[in-house]
């Protein structure tokens, strides 16, 4: 087992290095692989592989909690799949309050 640049439920957005197409989007990390230093990363609910280099951590961003119950953006979450990922709780702790 080796070292890895990022974690489950990362955010990360896709930087200058990948290729026009990626540029810029925005994902979660769910999966490390399939090869070495790729990821699967869910994105607009779709999920793509990307090299690491190709992506940097969305620092300032909450983080999915649960990114393996995630099926697209943590905003979309209807208020059933918060109590089952979080249980009762006021406010979805994996969208920023704004």
């Amino acid at each position: 087992m080796g070292n890895w640049k990022f974690n489950i439920g990362d955010g990360v957005v896709a930087n200058e290095k990948a290729p026009g197409d990626y540029r810029g989007r925005k994902g979660t990390i769910v999966e490390r692989g399939p090869g070495k230093s790729e990821y699967t990363v869910s994105t607009s609910g779709k999920k793509i592989f990307l090299n690491s280099w190709w992506l940097d951590l969305r620092e300032k961003e909450r983080r999915c909690e649960h990114p393996e119950k995630l099926k697209g953006k943590p905003e979309d979450c209807t208020p059933q799949q918060i109590r089952e990922c979080h249980g009762d709780i006021k406010e979805h702790p994996c969208v920023d309050k704004k």
